[in-house]
């Protein structure tokens, strides 16, 4: 895993955001993808957790969705969230995708913007398919980073994408999976597929939140692989802020590439 987001309580947070921002597109391919009542789900890198319930709440009491992160702390955070939806077709543990040892368990597996951070994404669409029972779909959506776009041009911007880009480059990922996700997942030998394209976008609200927001989270990594100083870091977010508080500026999310397709019988 080369996960260069913070996690934690502010990850789980950050995510929150994104789940405004996407999961009514996420959930649109999910069910052109066959998810329905009494279907049982993976929801792999699962973040803080709003997909797994969404689609918990598609599967119904029939299904159960079970959700996995390398995140101890979003993990327990969930754990805890759990407790209080008291949602009993949902169950969340911590652990590698390279770990899954599930057998031919799952109706459907779901991995969203986790591809394009791992070391080996071979072998974790391999884990996943072994998980997958045969008939069973695959769906997983992930970025095209270069795909970003802003309105009117902004230094500051252009410079997130790149600073991001390379993060994820120096952790040994691919911020431009995306483009490359119905080629990996045709290669691991589903059938009937099929792929979308998705951008959030806007004035305000969460998906122009998101370019900020990300900036905010990957410091750490970016000062970590000597990618810019922290005084320059600084400026940049500053400045960003500003053209994001812009009620005229339009700022997009990555290109987004959906891609799905079913495990052979």
């Amino acid at each position: 895993m080369s996960y260069v987001i913070q996690g934690g309580e502010e990850g789980k947070a950050r995510l929150s955001i994104l789940g405004q921002a996407m999961n009514r597109y996420s959930i649109g391919a999910l069910e052109k993808a066959g998810l329905q009542p009494g279907s049982k789900c993976l929801d792999a890198g699962c973040g803080g957790g709003t997909m797994t319930y969404a689609m918990a709440e598609i599967a119904g009491s029939g299904g159960h969705v079970t959700g996995i992160d390398h995140d101890v702390e979003i993990i327990r955070l969930n754990l805890q969230e759990l407790d209080t939806k008291h949602a009993g077709n949902v169950s969340f543990r911590q652990g590698e995708v390279y770990d899954l040892h599930e057998v031919e368990e799952y109706d459907m597996a779901y991995a969203r913007f986790l591809l394009s951070h791992l070391t080996d994404p071979v072998l974790a669409i391999a884990k996943i398919m072994h998980a997958l029972k045969p008939g069973g779909y695959f769906i997983a959506e992930d970025v095209h980073f270069s795909g970003h776009f802003c309105y009117p041009a902004n230094e500051a911007f252009e410079t997130y994408v790149k600073w991001y880009t390379e993060a994820v480059g120096a952790n040994g990922g691919d911020a431009e999976f995306g483009v490359k996700l119905y080629t990996y997942l045709e290669t691991a030998g589903l059938t009937d597929m099929q792929m979308e394209i998705v951008q959030p976008a806007g004035i305000s609200g969460p998906a122009k939140q998101m370019s900020l927001v990300t900036l905010e989270k990957i410091k750490n990594s970016v000062l970590a692989n000597d990618i810019t100083s922290e005084e320059e870091f600084t400026r940049i977010v500053g400045e960003l802020r500003a053209y994001t508080e812009n009620r005229e500026s339009i700022i997009s999310m990555p290109r987004i590439f959906q891609v799905w397709g079913r495990k052979p019988f």
